[in-house]
């Protein structure tokens, strides 16, 4: 009762013991997170205190919001955004008052919760820099932790800040490596690796510390930390090596997870990490929480595909091999054969009318989609919603597989053999034409040449990528987005049908690199400027004729709504390269439709 007063019209009027203050609130909400207290009883007096904090924050100490956030971020509270953003905004204001625990803390909190507020990472990351020689190695490893899980590199905004910060936060942390924990050593190498931040003097100092800490390193820090060294791939070999013994004798702890991250880093560093003796024994657990169901999806692709090379000589290959067919190979073949040939028609392709000759009552634009799948604005536009078309309903009926097994890729083998069963395969590639059984273990077949050709062309791109960031590879968007490119060639035909007869039309293009973007990161008005003034560029200059606007550009990001489980890959290199190839045959459709009105007038 006293609690809720707080609330009352008159409450800041009160004084003496009745009077309740912000350091109340934090004191309570502490002494609950401490206790692990949140059901019942702590409930009912949590979100009590939730609906009456946001008017007091305003006369909060620094430590009483820093305790706020701590609290409910130990006790994992994610349904009380309001008061958390409340906090996140008092926190601004005050951030010089921020003593570095608070800072950590603060840090930690909101990427525990997974709540983002953008002037609040920007302040915290601020007053970090300036007060970063006061701050323990827990508070250094906590707030370069807090910073890697909130992904400030998403933000261009933070682009300087972040990379100032990350690089003296990593040159603290080494000074203070003795002092670290195990949790903190695999936390801190693994923030770089999410970060996109490749430092070969401070992995190198995780790795000599770490080799005396080794037999303190649990199943998890034993994952991460193979993890971080080999997606940015740093052969540190002896470390690696005591990273697999150690976890060889742990694996019978493993999570699904754990032993899937931790076999696909240890064989993707190549030969004389792992062998047989240590595969077959972690094959053998995973299975077995297979049996139990207690794996996700994308774990047994991972594992399949790092254990490939060295199928032959694997006891347990043959089960893992049936498993990984039965429950994801065979299902996502299915649902995509059922979205093959239920295409809907490339319709909206017509000239687009001159700015004079637009009518002066037009349509409102629909609202832009991102890529995904797709809203449909009568679902929330009240009545009755529209019958989906086959192709959407396919779509969707795959959408929903890939949510409930969380795959949204098979790997490289098991993708062309996956291809080339629904018949979207070069003819010439023989390479992979049997996935399983006992003759999936030769691979006689060279590549085809455009294979080859492809293959040096991304090879050269890569080297010049490489040569053209700075030392510590600092990327906002992470290693796996950025520094992925693809290889496109294709030969199309492309025909238009009308009174007056059928008329086509060749494209061909024998190989080009295309890049990550950010254009689909954008505010939807400014979504797909980027693209249309590069192509617009790149077409100008081939002297080539520009049929299509940005508004094209948007449609064909609105068209492209790819199938994913944990994120949308909104300006991947693959979305890029069929946008822009979207483009060559919406222009193509449009040389035809001028041609043969010009024939008919």
């Amino acid at each position: 009762q006293w609690l809720s007063c707080a609330g009352a019209p008159d409450a800041s009027e009160l004084v003496g013991p009745e009077a309740v203050h912000a350091k109340h609130l934090a004191s309570i909400a502490t002494g609950l997170a401490r206790l692990r207290w949140s059901r019942f009883t702590a409930g009912r007096i949590l979100r009590v205190l939730a609906s009456v904090a946001p008017p007091l924050l305003a006369k909060a100490r620094a430590r009483d919001l820093s305790n706020l956030s701590w609290a409910f971020a130990t006790l994992e509270l994610r349904s009380f955004d309001s008061v958390l953003m409340a906090i996140a905004r008092e926190a601004v204001v005050q951030i010089h008052d921020f003593t570095e625990q608070n800072l950590s803390n603060t840090c930690w909190a909101y990427a525990k919760l997974g709540l983002r507020h953008d002037p609040l990472i920007k302040a915290i990351a601020d007053e970090t820099l300036r007060k970063l020689p006061q701050f323990s190695a827990q508070g250094l490893t906590n707030t370069l932790w807090g910073f890697a899980t909130m992904v400030i590199k998403g933000e261009e905004c933070l682009g300087e800040t972040a990379w100032q910060l990350i690089c003296a936060l990593l040159e603290e942390i080494m000074k203070r490596l003795p002092e670290c924990t195990t949790q903190e050593l695999s936390n801190s190498s693994w923030a770089c690796c999410r970060l996109g931040v490749r430092h070969d003097g401070f992995m190198a100092a995780i790795a000599k510390e770490g080799m005396h800490k080794l037999p303190d390193y649990t199943c998890q820090d034993l994952s991460n930390t193979s993890m971080a060294f080999a997606k940015p791939n740093i052969q540190n070999i002896e470390f690696l090596k005591g990273l697999a013994h150690y976890a060889g004798r742990k694996i019978r702890q493993f999570e699904a997870r754990e032993v899937s991250n931790t076999t696909w880093s240890l064989t993707i560093m190549g030969p004389g990490i792992v062998g047989p003796d240590w595969l077959d024994p972690a094959l053998d657990h995973f299975l077995e929480l297979i049996d139990k169901g207690a794996y996700d999806g994308w774990e047994l692709v991972q594992i399949a595909n790092a254990c490939w090379p060295q199928r032959a000589d694997l006891q347990h290959w043959a089960r893992l091999e049936q498993a990984f067919y039965k429950k994801i190979f065979a299902r996502i073949v299915d649902v995509l054969r059922q979205i093959i040939g239920r295409n809907d028609g490339l319709a909206g392709m017509a000239l687009p009318a001159l700015e004079a000759e637009r009518p002066t009552t037009e349509v409102p634009q629909q609202k832009l989609l991102s890529a995904g799948p797709a809203t449909h604005g009568s679902l929330s536009g009240g009545g009755r919603p529209a019958r989906l078309s086959p192709l959407d309903s396919a779509r969707g009926a795959a959408q929903r597989l890939i949510d409930e097994i969380q795959v949204d890729f098979l790997g490289p083998f098991y993708t062309r053999m996956a291809l080339r069963e629904l018949g979207l395969l070069d003819p010439q590639d023989q390479r992979g034409c049997t996935a399983f059984g006992q003759n999936n273990m030769q691979e006689p077949c060279s590549s085809p040449a455009w294979g080859d050709r492809a293959r040096q062309a991304v090879s050269d791109a890569m080297d010049q990528l490489r040569a053209e960031l700075p030392f510590m590879w600092f990327d906002r968007f992470g290693p796996h987005e950025r520094r992925v490119i693809s290889w496109i060639a294709f030969r199309l035909e492309v025909e238009v049908t009308c009174s007056a007869g059928r008329a086509t039309e060749a494209l061909a293009e024998d190989g080009r690199i295309t890049g990550f973007s950010l254009d689909e990161h954008r505010a939807m008005d400014k979504r797909g400027e980027e693209t249309f003034a590069r192509l617009e560029a790149q077409w100008t200059k081939e002297h080539r004729e520009i049929l299509f606007t940005v508004q094209d550009i948007r449609k064909g990001q609105e068209w492209l709504q790819g199938l994913f489980a944990q994120h949308d890959r909104a300006g991947h290199t693959e979305r890029q390269a069929m946008v822009e190839l979207i483009m060559e045959v919406m222009c193509a459709i449009r040389r035809l439709q001028r041609q043969q009105c010009d024939e008919i007038g």
